[in-house]
């Protein structure tokens, strides 16, 4: 093995190695879970705004919880504008589509 390889590799293990003794997650499986964390946030506006039941038009009580729902990933991510964008403009859209559509 190279030797300027070999300490490369050696700096990386040993750096690597959180506080608690574990060992950083691949890239891939994080990038897994930001996926799946979009997917179930996106399908839970899209449940929650057809079937909440507020006193107002349905593609505003869409928004809302549209809104509500993209809270806490938006504060995570630190992505504000295109998290909340999203869910303001989904939750709407599937408010005005289950009255639409809706019996």
């Amino acid at each position: 093995m190279d030797p300027i390889f070999g300490h490369f590799v050696r700096h990386r293990v040993r750096h690597d190695r959180r506080s608690d003794g574990g060992l950083r997650q691949a890239p891939r499986q994080i990038a897994g879970n930001a996926l799946l964390q979009a997917f179930f946030s996106r399908f839970a506006i899209g449940f929650l705004a057809a079937n909440v039941s507020l006193r107002m038009h349905p593609a505003i009580s869409g928004a809302l919880v549209g809104l509500l729902i993209s809270l806490p990933d938006a504060f995570a991510m630190k992505s504000y504008v295109g998290i909340l964008g999203t869910g303001l403009i989904f939750g709407a859209l599937a408010g005005w589509a289950a009255k639409t559509w809706g019996s």
